[in-house]
Order: C-alpha cells, then sequence, then structure tokens
C-alpha cells in the first residue's frame, strides 16, 4: 500500500498542481453548522493565495479557518457540520492551490492519500477506499471520491457528524456548488450529503443542456425539413437559412455531450443507491431525508437519461440528413463546374478556331502579297510600252512563284499542326 500511496503522491505532484506559484489561486471555503432546534449557521470566506506567494501559499490561513470552531448556540448543540473548499482550475486546467496547502487540507480532512491518484488522473466514476488501520487521521474517518471527467471532483471525508469536502471544478463552477451545498443544508452532518449536492448539479446541468440543444435540434429539423412532425414542417418554413456546415457542427458537437451526459446521468443513478456505497447511514438521524432526495434525484436522472437517449438519435438522424445534404450540395457544385468547364471548353474552342481562321487568311494572302509587292518595284520594269491594261506576259513568272509558295506555306502548317 506504501509504495501506491507514494505513486500517487509523485502523480499527483507532477499532473495535478501548477508547477509554479506564478498565478493567483482563491480558495472559497464554506461552513454550514447545523443545531439541534433546526437552526442552520452558514458561513463563508475566500481565502486568496497573491501570486509570488511562498510554496505553502495561503496555508497560516487555511489553518486558521479548519482548527475555528463553530459558534455555539445557547440552549442548543451541533449535531452536524459541514466544512466545504471549493477549488478553481487555473487556465492550464492544474488545481488552483498550492501544493502544501492542498497536501494540509488532505491531512487535516483525514482523505486517504490513493485519492490523490484519482484526481490527478480525473478518473470517472465513484471510489471509497476501504477503511484505514494505521490510526493515522484517515484510520477515523471514511473518504469518498467522485469524478465527472472534464467538470469536476469532489472528495470527501466523514468523521462523526463532521463532513470534509474538497471540489475541484471549472471557475464558472465555483458559485453553482456553493449553491448546491445550501440548498440541502438541513441535511448538514450526513456523509452522504455532499454526494447528494453534487448529484443534484449534474442533473440541473444536463437539464439546461437539454434545453438549449433542444432549441438547436428544432431548428435544424426546420431548416432540413426533416423531424418527427413531418406534415408541420412541409409547410413550415425556418426563420432563415442556416449554414449546412454550421449545422452540421452543431448536432456534431450535440451528439458528443449528449453521449457525455448519458454517462453523467447512469452514474447518477448508481451512486446514489446509497445502500451500496458502501456510506453506512442506517442509524443517521436524516437517513430518511437523504433517502428521499437521493430517491427524487434517482428517478429524475432515469426520465432525463430517457429523453437524453431520445435527443440523441434525433440528433444522429439530422447529422445524417446534413450529411446527404452536403453531398447533394457538393455533387450539384460538382455538376455547375463540369457544366462551366465545358462552356469555358467550348469558348476556347471557338477562339482557336477564329484564331486559325486569321492565320489561314494570312497564310492564303502573305505569299501572293510578298510577291506583288517584290514585282511592283520600278526597277524591275513591268510597264508595258503601249500602256494598255493587257496581261503582261510575265505575270506567269508571278502566279508560278506565289502558288507553288502558298501551298507549301500550307503542307507545311498542316504538318506541324496535325
Amino acid at each position: 500500500m506504501e509504495g501506491l500511496i507514494e505513486r500517487a503522491n509523485a502523480l499527483f505532484q507532477e499532473l495535478a498542481l501548477s508547477p509554479n506559484n506564478l498565478y493567483l489561486h482563491n480558495l472559497h471555503c464554506r461552513r454550514i453548522s447545523r443545531y439541534s432546534d433546526s437552526h442552520v449557521h452558514p458561513e463563508e470566506r475566500d481565502i486568496t493565495c497573491p501570486r509570488g506567494a511562498p510554496p505553502d501559499g495561503c496555508l497560516d490561513r487555511v489553518v486558521a479557518w479548519t482548527l475555528e470552531p463553530p459558534p455555539s448556540r445557547k440552549g442548543s448543540k451541533l449535531v452536524g457540520t459541514l466544512r466545504l473548499v471549493i477549488l478553481a482550475r487555473d487556465k492550464h486546467q492544474a488545481i488552483g492551490i498550492h501544493a502544501g496547502t492542498f497536501v494540509y487540507l488532505f491531512k487535516q480532512f483525514g482523505i486517504d492519500p490513493y485519492i490523490k491518484y484519482l484526481v490527478a488522473r480525473s478518473v470517472d466514476g465513484f471510489y471509497s477506499p476501504p477503511p484505514s488501520v494505521d490510526g493515522s487521521a484517515a484510520a477515523a474517518s471514511r473518504s469518498f471520491y467522485l469524478g465527472i471527467r472534464d467538470s469536476h471532483m469532489l472528495v470527501w471525508s466523514c468523521t462523526g457528524t463532521t463532513v470534509n469536502a474538497i471540489v475541484i471544478c471549472q471557475p464558472k463552477e465555483v458559485a453553482v456548488f456553493g449553491r448546491e451545498a445550501s440548498v440541502l443544508e438541513s441535511l448538514v452532518g450526513h456523509p452522504a450529503m455532499p454526494l447528494v449536492a453534487c448529484c443534484g448539479h449534474i442533473v440541473q446541468d444536463v437539464d439546461a443542456f437539454i434545453e438549449v440543444t433542444l432549441s438547436a435540434v428544432k431548428a435544424v429539423e426546420a431548416s432540413t425539413r426533416f423531424s418527427p412532425d413531418a406534415k408541420l414542417h412541409r409547410v413550415t418554413k425556418a426563420e432563415k437559412d442556416l449554414d449546412l456546415g454550421e449545422m452540421s457542427g452543431w448536432m456534431s458537437e450535440a451528439s458528443v455531450k449528449l453521449a457525455q451526459y448519458s454517462n453523467h446521468l447512469t452514474l447518477v443513478a448508481t451512486v446514489l443507491k446509497i445502500e451500496d456505497s458502501g456510506i453506512s447511514t442506517a442509524f443517521h438521524p436524516h437517513h430518511t431525508g437523504i433517502m428521499d432526495v437521493s430517491r427524487i434525484f434517482v428517478e429524475t436522472s432515469k426520465m432525463t437519461l430517457g429523453f437524453v437517449q431520445y435527443l440523441a438519435k434525433r440528433v444522429e438522424t439530422q447529422h445524417t440528413v446534413l450529411a446527404n445534404l452536403i453531398a447533394r450540395e457538393e455533387a450539384k457544385a460538382a455538376f455547375q463546374l463540369a457544366k462551366d468547364s465545358n462552356r469555358v471548353a467550348e469558348a476556347t474552342a471557338r477562339d482557336g478556331f477564329a484564331m486559325m481562321t486569321i492565320a489561314m487568311m494570312t497564310m492564303f494572302f502573305l505569299p501572293a502579297t510578298f510577291f506583288a509587292t517584290i514585282f511592283a518595284m520600278p526597277i524591275l520594269g513591268w510597264d508595258a510600252e503601249s500602256g494598255s491594261a493587257m496581261m503582261m506576259p510575265q505575270m506567269w513568272l508571278y502566279i508560278e512563284l506565289a502558288v507553288p509558295v502558298t501551298t507549301a506555306i500550307f503542307l507545311l502548317w498542316l504538318a506541324l499542326t496535325w
């Protein structure tokens, strides 16, 4: 086991944390305390680790926060506490926290060190290591891990009535997880409360994506005129013509996301079976409440999963239709290109025939013109003494020279061109 833990620590340092402390890190810390009179006291604190901070970052302030006792309430006793630290990933997808601070949180919260390997690899799924028996802080608590690749990870432990949780998420989700914890604050102290809150966020995230994707699918169906309600779309025109390539991109993205969310919903339905997850809660005072909320999310995830699969089929159909339409447009473009090429060839042939005609006329007249010019020179004395218009005897010499030379030029041209 020691070898696995050493490998987990080394891999975590290499892959999960920022290689330096050049970035500003914000830790959103939230503590929710619940008392026997049903009063709930939430506290929030943002701890900032500035750029250029020492290797331990803001460790001193984190230590002070973790050691700070919950406020006392007169006439009521504390029955449950949730300590939640939300960490955002930086622009390099590394966890936004300094190494020393994160190691301290793991030890202080009693989280099994092997979970660092799962965090470093962003493993999908739910994991609960067996209880430790080595006398460490982790031995007195149970640790749990829930990973959603490319989204968020939840690591938490439970010691008595205190639940310690670390959420690693994208920056835009920091406030979301804080709200989810507040919604279920009446269940604070139950070891499954962070799991249920995280699964509730997943279900809501899928619902929001379905709404956006369904609108996009309907727009594409109206444009392609191919949908489950085919009669309606035969008479209903799309509001505007959409680019086929753009619509194909929408459907490709939606197809991948729907497959991802289908896995998420299946995971929710699996891990919320509290009895099978290793979270022993049968004798917990909030057992009934946590089970009721879990059943709601399980049934919601099952219903949503059915619609996600149906929507994925519609997306797949539209993707096929768009591929056929794009192929048709490409065929039409190729046919038009062939027609244009044929017209260009015809025009080129006409131009070539015209040039050939000009060349033939030039070859026909050039020899005779050449000799006529030569014979017209005064030094040759071709004029008759009588001044009559009769053909001179020397005219035959002109014909005997012009005709053979013209014929020879035509024969030479034919030999060179054909």
